[in-house]
């Protein structure tokens, strides 16, 4: 839609007894707005003004309060009969924002078309100490929690379901999902590098630490969304790499 706020008519030509169909006249008709396509006008879209008016900046007849409120109506706004609203019927200007009822009108026409964020709580468990991951290949979303043990909540199709995954409490923080699988590798209170991995034979989290006994992990771990790698700081400030050999020591 074009708006040409430069677009003026005189007088009369504003004022007409019977307006057409097409045309949205207020407030004795200081302005008019023709409807955008699908009309078939050729000033479809224009917001014209009166040049007869006293048009000023912020004080009566304000000529942004008017253009503001004519454009309330392409956007399917009715008038209102709230008293100090853009779309009240009667001019109440100047305005220098918009009223509650202007957003209310405007959020019952979108906001089933646009959507909205909404939010509550997903489950009664008050036991979240921190270190929240989701993991890239699910719905699912892990956690320490005050116990120290590894938590999930994953979705079964009609609400959010939450269990610890395990009965070790050593996990220290810097939780990370991701590899080529559901995989959680996570910093051990001992300073080791450990992984909780889902396994289809037995259907349930399985958990261990990585490798040899070394307990050199400095922070800032990475796993990579491509292979089988987790990178770490050590703490050496040198980077390390763990990655699967393709056989277990």
């Amino acid at each position: 839609m074009v708006c040409q706020t430069r677009s003026t008519f005189s007088g009369q030509r504003g004022r007409t007894a019977t307006p057409l169909p097409s045309t949205v006249r207020w407030a004795s008709w200081h302005t008019h707005f023709s409807r955008p396509p699908p009309n078939p006008e050729a000033i479809a879209g224009n917001l014209h003004f009166d040049e007869a008016e006293d048009w000023n900046i912020g004080s009566q007849m304000d000529v942004f309060s008017v253009a503001l409120h004519e454009l309330g109506q392409p956007l399917g706004l009715d008038h209102s009969n709230v008293p100090g609203a853009v779309m009240e019927a009667i001019y109440g200007g100047p305005w220098t924002d918009l009223h509650p009822d202007d957003i209310a009108g405007a959020r019952s026409i979108y906001s089933s078309i646009l959507g909205k964020w909404n939010m509550d709580w997903m489950g009664p468990e008050n036991n979240v100490a921190g270190d929240i991951e989701a993991s890239h290949h699910a719905d699912n979303i892990f956690y320490r929690g005050y116990d120290n043990r590894m938590y999930l909540f994953w979705w079964d199709g009609n609400s959010w379901e939450n269990d610890w995954m395990g009965p070790q409490n050593n996990v220290a923080g810097d939780i990370m999902s991701g590899g080529i699988s559901n995989q959680v590798w996570y910093r051990g209170t001992d300073h080791r590098t450990y992984m909780f991995w889902w396994s289809q034979s037995t259907t349930s989290w399985n958990n261990d630490w990585l490798g040899s006994p070394n307990n050199n992990y400095g922070g800032s771990m990475s796993p990579s969304h491509l292979s089988g790698q987790t990178y770490f700081k050590g703490p050496d400030n040198r980077m390390y790499l763990w990655w699967w050999g393709g056989e277990c020591n």
